[in-house]
């Protein structure tokens, strides 16, 4: 697997799980 692929795919999976984790509790 790349290396940069798995990269950015991490950092908008991580992303979205700080994202929605909060506004899903709020």
């Amino acid at each position: 697997m790349n290396q940069s692929h798995t990269s950015w795919a991490f950092d908008l999976f991580f992303l979205q799980l700080m994202i929605c984790r909060p506004m899903a509790q709020s």
